[in-house]
């Protein structure tokens, strides 16, 4: 629901945004002055904006940033009235300049490290997680490319890889998924690879060439361990639980999978949508993994993620001794921008209380 609500709110400034930029193509000292010519020149070059890397939504995310980059230019520049429409040329260059810092981050996944500690024994003196989410394979890397993405995250040499979600979606094809499940079979740690759904992993328009039985079965035989509401033993007093996503009818309450019995163990919640914080703090996790928001994506749409059904966008906060992550993800959904975040995949080292023998 908060996607449609956000997609909606973009549409209706993206056409803001088109009749803005329109308008503004028309102030250019070289366009026509005739009225109807002048005004199907101008559409010209909105068009092609549009257009943009062959996504409409790519296009609509242009659009945007042109037309609020133009709009400030033009106050900047009001007072001065310049010969030539200095406002527009600045508002071109500039938009050019940060869509392709924005492309640059959202293409190219970095790592980003976390150190926490713990009062509980976790079976030896550090645990090295390695997670991801949201790569919706297809987007801005195929198949193949999610090899040397993992061969980036091995050379972390974590204990255990946790993969939150939104591998893939409606877009992602046979031959990408079967290229990336391949290069995740060839990874090892030594605790093991698991996995929990996103909201996108099912599909929602059933359009995708393979189905979710298919994601699943490969998945088990890449060695990846599929978690729907579960709970394993990683090791000696380290417990990982995997919660289904939020949009799942059926899904267990955090206290039905935290009992207070296990209280003494640290324990992991694998949990794809950052929105059920109060009851898992509540119900005693130690540490709470998330993804699903791309770290904000586009700014300023972190801030109406929190006006909807977010309890956190991006990063580290820690609340009634539960520490919660969310990654802005290896990928993005649709879009091969980022101007609020950069993508990643994160390591957290988490260091415990070792009793003395």
């Amino acid at each position: 629901m908060q996607f449609i609500f956000l997609f909606v709110i973009a549409l209706l400034l993206g056409c803001c945004g088109l009749a803005y930029v329109w308008n503004r193509f028309r102030r250019f000292e070289w366009m026509p002055r005739e009225g109807l010519r002048r005004n199907l020149v101008a559409l010209i070059p909105v068009v092609a904006l549009a257009a943009w890397w062959t996504s409409s939504i790519d296009g609509l995310a242009a659009i945007m940033h042109l037309a609020v980059l133009w709009a400030v230019f033009d106050v900047v520049f009001l007072p001065f009235r310049p010969h030539r429409y200095i406002a527009g040329y600045m508002a071109l260059a500039t938009t050019t300049a940060v869509l392709v810092y924005a492309h640059v981050a959202c293409c190219r996944v970095t790592p980003t490290r976390y150190e926490l500690s713990t009062a509980k024994d976790i079976g030896g003196r550090k645990l090295r997680i390695a997670f991801f989410s949201d790569a919706h394979i297809g987007t801005t890397f195929d198949g193949a490319q999610m090899g040397p993405i993992l061969d980036d995250i091995a050379s972390e040499r974590p204990d255990v890889l946790l993969i939150v979600g939104d591998l893939v979606d409606d877009d992602t094809k046979r031959i990408d998924w079967e290229r990336a499940v391949e290069a995740m079979a060839g990874f090892q740690t030594p605790l093991g690879k698991y996995f929990v759904f996103g909201n996108h992993d099912r599909g929602y328009r059933n359009r995708r060439d393979f189905p979710t039985a298919k994601l699943v079965g490969d998945l088990e035989r890449a060695g990846v361990k599929v978690l729907r509401d579960e709970t394993v033993s990683l090791r000696d007093g380290v417990m990982l639980i995997g919660r289904l996503d939020r949009l799942f009818s059926g899904r267990r309450t955090a206290a039905e999978l935290l009992p207070p019995h296990d209280s003494t163990q640290y324990r992991i919640v694998m949990d794809h949508q950052p929105a059920d914080y109060e009851a898992e703090a509540a119900a005693g996790a130690d540490l709470v993994l998330s993804g699903h928001t791309h770290g904000g994506q586009l700014w300023p749409l972190g801030f109406l993620m929190l006006c909807t059904a977010n309890d956190h966008v991006y990063g580290h906060v820690r609340k009634a001794g539960t520490d919660f992550l969310v990654s802005s993800g290896i990928s993005d959904w649709a879009l091969s921008f980022k101007t609020g975040c950069q993508s990643e995949f994160v390591i957290v080292d988490v260091t415990g209380n070792t009793p003395a023998e």
